[in-house]
């Protein structure tokens, strides 16, 4: 199946493939990382109430478990940055316990484990998930009791602080990160986007030096060669040199073509002396008969006309690698080639219904006047004889020259079939592509371009 993506889309969008992914693994290791440290701190101060609210705690034979000063405990609690909330049991009994009703705002805990199982436990801290609250638990045993044979008393000491400020700053530092992610991608793709352009530049740069081998030559301008990166040289080099073995094959068949008509072409005007002074001198009763030596005559003419067509070629060619191209109105190319071909029309008793509209194009004239001039041959030899022979001239779609006669047939007229295609090979020079089409008994050629009108010539 073929690919509609470009390489520069391929590139950005796995770079933005391994850009998101890391940027979220990076945003959930920090959110990790913060949430964990808050939580470890929040803990430790909560231990460190814990701590000290049972370094108050004394025994007294009389009194019982107390707490040693109430504004000491009010000082620790005030001191708490969160709402902390104290319990202190002796045997399974509540001898301090935080107020039933909390300030508006403020949630009262849940009372802790370890007070509920009623028996004495190494220091724990925890954070409960489900409350939200951060709790300690420690026991305080009192030595001096049982020296003195009084039963051992201990007592159990658990804090809570509220949890919820900080999920509250997670959720803030949660936000922060994301709009920092949403930041961080939205400058990764401009980034990307700005990466893939300027690394694929050089390629850019060198399927537009690809696309106008005309104005560089036959090789990839050297100093582009140069700027590109070591990747791209190989490629570059290997390139030149199939350009430079296909300029060279060209270079050789020009030239043989060249060679060829020219070694031709003077044969054949010597053959046509002598047959026309041949048939000026046959009698009617000549053995051989003079339709015959008119046919002779019809065919070194046809061959006649392929040389003129290859020389013509061949200096099309040239004017194109010359670059000749230069706004021109193909109504008056036309004109000139149907005022050349109009003694030849007249013998087979034909005439041009010609019309026409200022049709300005960019081409060279020295090709277009052989690409008009090849279908306005054909259109005369091939067509009815004393038929009209119809020339449209201007833009109708992509069509600039419409040329209609009726179509005897490719046979009546001998050629050898190269007109055609080296006029073919000639439009091509300029854009332009030519079209033939045989339609109820009639043939129809066209001459098109895609090309926009040229400025005025």
């Amino acid at each position: 199946m073929k690919s509609t993506h470009s390489l520069r889309g391929r590139l950005f969008w796995a770079f933005v493939g391994v850009v998101v992914p890391a940027v979220t693994i990076l945003l959930v290791a920090v959110h990790l990382l913060v949430a964990h440290r808050l939580e470890n701190d929040l803990l430790e101060r909560t231990n460190a109430v814990g701590r000290l609210v049972a370094g108050l705690v004394e025994f007294d034979p009389h009194d019982g478990v107390e707490l040693e000063g109430d504004a000491a405990v009010v000082g620790i609690l005030s001191a708490a940055p969160e709402p902390t909330f104290v319990w202190v049991d002796v045997a399974g009994r509540t001898v301090v316990a935080p107020p039933s009703s909390s300030r508006s705002g403020v949630r009262t805990p849940p009372r802790p484990d370890c007070l509920d199982a009623r028996k004495a436990s190494a220091a724990t801290s925890l954070l409960d998930e489900r409350t939200l609250f951060a709790s300690w638990c420690g026991t305080v045993t009192f030595e001096e009791a049982a020296a003195r044979g009084d039963a051992p008393v201990a007592a159990t000491v658990a804090v809570a602080r509220d949890g919820v400020p900080l999920r509250r700053t997670i959720l803030a530092i949660d936000g922060i990160l994301l709009l920092a992610g949403l930041g961080a991608l939205s400058a990764g793709a401009v980034a990307a986007a700005w990466a893939t352009r300027r690394g694929l530049s050089p390629l850019d740069e060198l399927g537009a030096a690809i696309e106008n081998l005309e104005r560089h030559g036959q090789r990839i301008d050297v100093a582009l060669a140069r700027s590109l990166p070591r990747e791209l040289r190989p490629v570059v080099a290997a390139l030149d040199h199939t350009l430079e073995r296909l300029a060279e094959a060209y270079e050789r068949e020009r030239a043989s073509t060249h060679r060829i008509a020219h070694e031709l072409r003077t044969p054949l005007a010597s053959m046509r002396t002598q047959l026309e002074v041949l048939s000026a001198r046959c009698a009617p009763d000549t053995p051989i008969p003079s339709n015959r030596l008119l046919d002779l005559l019809d065919d070194v003419d046809a061959m006649g006309r392929t040389v003129e067509v290859l020389l013509s070629a061949r200096r099309a060619r040239t004017s194109t690698a010359q670059g000749r191209r230069t706004p021109v109105d193909l109504a008056r190319i036309v004109a000139e080639v149907l005022s050349i071909h109009e003694s030849e029309a007249s013998v087979q008793g034909r005439s041009f219904d010609v019309r026409s509209a200022p049709t300005p194009v960019l081409a060279d004239p020295t090709r277009l006047r052989i690409v008009v001039g090849n279908l306005v041959s054909n259109a005369i030899r091939h067509g009815l004889p004393g038929s009209p022979i119809r020339v449209e001239v201007g833009r109708v779609g992509d069509t600039v020259v419409r040329i209609e006669n009726r179509y005897e047939g490719p046979r009546r007229r001998p050629g050898t079939g190269l007109g055609l295609a080296i006029a073919r090979d000639v439009a091509a020079g300029d854009g332009m592509r030519i079209d033939v089409a045989f339609e109820d008994g009639r043939a129809v050629a066209r001459l098109c371009t895609d090309a926009p009108p040229a400025p005025d010539a």
